[in-house]
């Protein structure tokens, strides 16, 4: 708990290196996973205002369920875009958010992040990474800002000030 805490202020990469079974050993935590221990020391890293120092159980423990949650959806957002079905992800914004190194989702676009997933397969690996994820979230949101834009230039009755290029409309889902 000391060097989770001390890894997480001093603002350097993690050197805690705690695997599964020394975070499983904290009284007040279960469920780490070896094979996420890579994505616990990012998520240190990442989210140093979620430590004290000393780091607390109940702190190791958000973060070991925000992982794991994070790594099944990342999972779950691979295997989707692979099968031909429709999106059953349903991912919410907030459990993109909790992705480490994606932010910027949207309550608002969830629909269409449903829609981006199920409409461009071959932009995720399976399990999908946070930089595919992090792409989708912002190519959805441009496009919806991109067609608000839009929307607004011919509902006001003067001259088109969208100024879209043919690129920024090819990327509208």
């Amino acid at each position: 708990l000391a060097l989770i805490g001390t890894d997480e202020d001093d603002g350097a990469a993690t050197t805690t290196n705690a695997t599964a079974a020394q975070l499983n050993d904290i009284v007040g935590v279960s469920g780490a996973l070896s094979a996420n221990e890579s994505a616990y020391q990012a998520y240190i890293d990442a989210n140093e205002s979620n430590f004290s120092s000393p780091a607390t159980a109940a702190e190791v423990q958000a973060m070991v369920t925000s992982v794991n949650a994070a790594q099944t959806l990342l999972a779950s957002i691979g295997t989707d875009e692979d099968d031909g079905a429709a999106t059953t992800t349903n991912a919410t914004a907030a459990q993109l958010n909790d992705i480490v190194g994606v932010g910027g989702a949207l309550s608002a676009n969830q629909a269409a992040y449903q829609a981006y997933i199920d409409a461009n397969g071959s932009n995720f690996s399976t399990p999908a990474t946070a930089a595919e994820v992090q792409a989708m979230v912002t190519s959805v949101n441009n496009a919806v800002t991109l067609l608000a834009a839009i929307g607004t230039d011919e509902d006001d009755g003067v001259a088109t000030t969208t100024n879209a290029t043919a690129a920024q409309l090819n990327g509208i889902i």
